[in-house]
């Protein structure tokens, strides 16, 4: 960027901690937003994407000028819309993983400073939390951030000490205290670097409405003109529409003399944890604990137990080689990656070694935890959601359902075995759902419950253009349902099909319930 001598640059510093709701702009995305990268005659609609961007600029810096009141909210709805059209605008993801692993690990490193930094840490203390020595850290830390690792924690801790100072009554002794310092003459020379006064006549200063020394004004009207051309009143403006719904109030009333039955508490079946891999990590085991202690649940669902990253499966001089791992990539008969975790989604291409490679894993179980705990568990093989989306027919994945349930049922014959995961929204759009079941029937490998995932969505949309955006790590296509009964409706359509089968009161699991993929 090239500005002139007297120029003047307006910059926006927004908080780490308000950027955690923005996963996707700390993590595996990378934002670029520069209007000399326009050229001439390029279409309108780029230019005024860049003005929606400097209309939210703008009305941020308004409120803060003009001290408007309760500006603070306005201005962090104005930094949050701003980052959410940036990402959806300006932002592609990063096609580096060497780079997006580096990403993820600064990104823990902040937040463990954010999270720690009223405690007396030290550069031993995190550099062992990632797993590296002090003086690797330490030269990482400053190469990556441009800061030493203590010049950095001082001025988080002065960050969070400032916002306390000014807008609470609490003693300076106990800010100091509050924010990490390691007593108050130390915050006290440290505030007075950063801001040029000592915290007493900085509050005192804030108090009466007064600018720091180092402040200096300019007038909107003049040397900002530019910028505030760009606002129009309109707290919506910058592409964030306001609803034009109306708002609909309803009164209920409720009798609570009244004798009801007990409640069934089904949300305490199954808990659902994401990705096999994460649930091997600490912090997760901590929260799936909590769960089980406030809670209680019976059943713990993940997918990805045959993942590459879960190092199930890998082949050595063409003999399996089993360890721990939707299909292993050895096995798999497409390359074809799906979601952020890069999972393989095929049918196998050996269906044999796959089939040992099932019993391998449940031997293992039996082994570990005994035969009656491996029967008690439910069994299920990848969502059939995955026929929509084109992986594979019907057909295939029905065959791959029978090869795996026969290896559970051999080993675990009183085990129960699920299917076929298919989303319940599909049933007015496609027969997999038909298919699915007057294939078991015929081969007399009925689920012993019937699993079903719910994403809420009409299905209008190509199934390959959810597919495509499944494989590139982009938001799903899909649009929304209006029907305020949506699973209702669609357990009802499930029922008809059940019975055209005749598939006789089969229990229901809903594994995913959710309105995006």
């Amino acid at each position: 960027m090239q500005i002139s001598e007297n120029g003047l640059v307006l910059g926006m510093f927004i908080n780490a901690s308000l950027l955690r709701s923005h996963q996707d702009l700390l993590g595996r995305r990378r934002i670029f937003c520069c209007s000399e990268s326009l050229r001439i005659g390029e279409s309108e609609s780029k230019f005024d994407k860049f003005d929606k961007v400097r209309a939210y600029v703008a009305r941020a810096f308004e409120a803060i000028f003009k001290e408007r009141e309760h500006n603070r909210i306005y201005v962090y709805s104005q930094a949050m819309g701003l980052l959410s059209y940036l990402d959806e605008h300006f932002s592609a993801p990063s096609d580096d993983n060497e780079a997006s692993r580096d990403m993820q690990r600064r990104q823990r490193i902040l937040e463990y400073i954010e999270g720690h930094y009223s405690e007396p840490i030290t550069l031993e203390q995190i550099s062992a939390s990632e797993y590296l020595s002090p003086g690797f850290f330490s030269r990482y830390f400053h190469k990556t951030l441009g800061s030493t690792f203590t010049q950095y924690l001082k001025t988080v801790k002065l960050g969070h000490a400032y916002t306390e100072l000014c807008n609470t009554g609490t003693s300076i002794t106990k800010i100091s205290l509050n924010n990490g310092f390691a007593n108050t003459n130390s915050f006290i020379a440290a505030f007075k670097e950063a801001y040029g006064l000592t915290p007493r006549k900085y509050r005192k200063l804030h108090e009466g409405g007064g600018k720091s020394p180092d402040f200096i004004e300019y007038k909107v009207s003049g040397v900002f003109k530019p910028l505030a051309k760009h606002l129009d009143g309109s707290p919506a403006a910058g592409g964030i529409p306001e609803s034009e719904a109306p708002v609909r109030v309803v009164d209920l009333a409720v009798d609570t003399r009244r004798a009801c039955g007990a409640l069934t508490q089904t949300w305490r079946r199954l808990l659902a944890v994401g990705w096999a891999k994460e649930a091997l990590l600490a912090p997760v085991q901590e929260q799936i604990q909590r769960c089980q202690d406030e809670i209680g649940f019976e059943f713990l669902r993940f997918r990805g137990l045959l993942d590459d990253d879960m190092i199930v499966y890998r082949e050595v001089e063409g003999k399996p080689h089993v360890e721990f791992s939707y299909v292993p990539s050895a096995l798999a008969r497409d390359s074809k990656v799906s979601f952020e975790h890069n999972s393989v989604i095929s049918i196998p291409k050996d269906m044999d070694r796959r089939a040992e490679l099932i019993r391998a894993l449940l031997r293992h179980w039996i082994n570990r935890y005994g035969f009656e705990t491996a029967a008690s568990w439910k069994y299920v093989i990848l969502n059939g959601y995955l026929v929509y989306l084109g992986h594979f027919t019907m057909e295939e994945y029905a065959d791959l359902y029978e090869r795996t349930r026969d290896c559970v049922k051999a080993l675990l014959p009183g085990a129960e075995f699920g299917g076929p995961g298919c989303d319940i929204g599909g049933l007015g759009v496609n027969r997999d759902w038909e298919t699915f079941f007057e294939i078991c029937r015929k081969r007399g490998c009925v689920p012993d419950f019937v699993i079903l995932q719910c994403f809420h969505s009409d299905f209008h949309e190509s199934a390959g253009d959810v597919s495509s955006a499944s494989r590139t790590h982009e938001k799903a296509p899909l649009t929304l349902s209006h029907n305020p009964n949506y699973l209702r409706d669609r357990l009802r359509s499930l029922a008809c099909v059940l019975r055209k089968t005749d598939i006789r009161n089969p229990r229901i699991c809903l594994e995913t319930w959710n309105s995006t993929m």
